[in-house]
């Protein structure tokens, strides 16, 4: 089952454009190089931490490649120490897909705002999916439940 991969960070407000160019003409494109199903980038329009990027992955094994290892190299992508120094309030976390409760799973999230809610979850997920779907249920949403699985070489600690 495909596998969202959350990395969520600040960018220092002067390097942003900087951000968003290595990002869409490196970063983006090296990782669906490496197998990345899809890459996205959302931006907070309140609170913090300001930019949300959204992938599909396989599994988390993905960052154990050498193809995903070797695009991290500062050898091969030159400006990513620099990109490094300009980011802060970092999280790197990978979920696995508990349900989709609107539509089919797809490969690729919808456009328009995307919304994430970070809970902690003991136990059956039952319940919870009932009380989700419920408040998802005339949209036209793609709601996909998610629990912590695996971990990225940056390690976060986030929400199971």
């Amino acid at each position: 089952m495909t596998h969202i991969y959350l990395a969520r960070m600040d960018v220092t407000p002067s390097f942003l454009p900087t951000f968003e160019q290595w990002y869409d003409e490196r970063h983006a494109p090296d990782l669906l190089k490496s197998g990345f199903h899809s890459c996205s980038a959302f931006y907070a329009t309140e609170g913090a931490p300001l930019v949300h990027n959204v992938y599909l992955i396989p599994s988390p094994e993905i960052f154990e490649s050498p193809t995903y290892l070797g695009a991290r190299d500062p050898k091969v992508d030159t400006l990513r120490p620099t990109v490094l120094d300009n980011v802060s309030n970092r999280s790197n976390t990978p979920y696995r897909q508990v349900a989709v409760l609107r539509g089919a799973p797809l490969d690729v999230p919808r456009p328009g705002p995307a919304v994430a809610v970070q809970f902690d979850l003991t136990g059956d997920a039952t319940e919870l999916i009932e009380r989700v779907r419920s408040l998802f249920s005339t949209g036209e949403e793609v709601v996909r439940l998610c629990q912590r699985d695996g971990s990225h070489i940056n390690v976060s600690e986030e929400p199971e």
